[in-house]
């Protein structure tokens, strides 16, 4: 297929800032741009850094403080990436869902930074019935304690409040292209509309706005940022009420939980009969009432359009009552466990009932951080050394001893 005559490239110094938002197709496409960042070099294209996305970047920009506590990276991560842009000859990509939290002043700021006179802003946009489902999970990831419908309708019934805020800020794609409108102009800020009945679209729209040869972006197949069954989440819920029952802080959260279980549990491929997360029939028909409200506020803006944005409107493949998780397989409770220790820095510590070797029996186990483990034997005068063993110094005698 060649390319799309209705979809203009951006200028050959061109820079396509992707802003997200999350959970409409960003990890997706930043698989396909890293998976090629070499074949983009020789094309004239720069996708900045080695990882998969300019997500650090992003971070520091946006100066967006995680509810969760997350620090943010250092400033030359931003500052590096600036550098770079300006420093290329030819077009640049950059993607960050961080990005999609970004209000005024700051949409300005980055947009100077950049080269307003070299920026188009590209916002992906997916049906909300679809999006709710998996952004609870992630909330609940982060240590949220909320069952999905509780979820659910305080994301509807108060929009203002903690929980439902830092959402609507980021789905509302109606403003998000207001916002980056104001900055560079309505003609070229573009929605891509995703539509799984043209799974290719959001490669194809970017490969067009950058001046690609077709089919160069394809989809890398990752279980990282996949959904998780109604068995999986409710066990990661509950674990979250019982974190916050101790009078646990979120950090003890993050390391045995978000960077311990999930990720281990990512890990697991479900059973084909496993039970989803299900968007009750009352929920999809609010998020279909906002996306129409968001449709009008698009085309009003005069923003371009790749895609159908009818598409937003739309029911989600599982629909109905929250099904009740009462047990989980022994499968689902092994993995968290092990995800939980590893977390917890069993690797390092290599306890005689918990060595690496029987951790590794499981697979899919990624090693979690361990920074703060080492900083807290440290303290307590244990040195470590590369294979994790510990060894308290040898303590000096006196000269009078």
């Amino acid at each position: 297929m060649s390319q799309d005559p209705m979809i203009r490239p951006i200028g050959p110094r061109g820079v396509l800032l992707h802003v997200g938002p999350h959970k409409t197709g960003t990890t997706a496409i930043q698989g396909a741009l890293a998976a090629v960042r070499d074949e983009l070099a020789a094309l004239g294209v720069l996708y900045p850094g080695q990882t998969r996305s300019q997500a650090n970047a992003g971070r520091v920009a946006s100066g967006f403080a995680s509810p969760i506590g997350t620090v943010l990276p250092p400033q030359h991560h931003w500052d590096d990436l600036v550098d770079e842009v300006r420093a290329a000859p030819g077009r640049v990509v950059i993607s960050s869902e961080y990005f999609d939290v970004v209000r005024s002043p700051r949409t300005t700021q980055i947009a100077e930074r950049l080269g307003v006179e070299r920026l188009d802003v590209v916002v992906t946009a997916a049906p909300l019935a679809s999006v709710m489902p998996s952004s609870w999970q992630q909330a609940v990831r982060s240590n949220l304690r909320l069952t999905f419908d509780d979820w659910l309708h305080t994301v509807f019934d108060e929009p203002d409040g903690r929980d439902a805020a830092v959402f609507w800020l980021r789905q509302r794609i109606d403003d998000q292209v207001r916002r980056w409108a104001e900055v560079v102009g309505p003609e070229r800020v573009h929605v891509v509309v995703t539509d799984k009945r043209r799974p290719r679209r959001l490669f194809d729209s970017f490969e067009d706005l950058l001046g690609l040869p077709r089919d160069l972006l394809q989809s890398q197949s990752t279980a990282s940022n996949r959904s998780f069954t109604a068995q999986e989440i409710e066990l990661v819920r509950r674990v979250n009420e019982r974190i916050k029952a101790r009078g646990w802080s979120p950090a003890i959260q993050a390391r045995f939980v978000r960077l311990g279980a999930v990720r281990q549990l990512r890990g697991r491929r479900p059973r084909p009969d496993e039970a989803r997360v299900a968007m009750p029939d009352w929920a999809v028909e609010r998020a279909n009432d906002a996306a129409r409200t968001m449709i009008s506020g698009i085309v009003a803006s005069g923003a371009d359009v790749i895609g159908d944005l009818d598409a937003l409107i739309t029911a989600p493949a599982d629909v109905g009552p929250m099904p009740a998780v009462t047990t989980v397989d022994m499968d689902v409770a092994v993995r968290a466990v092990i995800g939980a220790m590893r977390g917890g820095g069993a690797d390092l510590l290599r306890e005689k009932y918990a060595t690496a070797e029987t951790v590794n029996e499981y697979p899919g186990v990624s090693s979690a951080p361990t920074e703060l483990l080492r900083a807290e034997l440290a303290r307590r005068g244990v040195d470590t050394d590369e294979s994790g063993r510990g060894r308290r110094p040898r303590r000096r005698r006196s000269a009078t001893e």
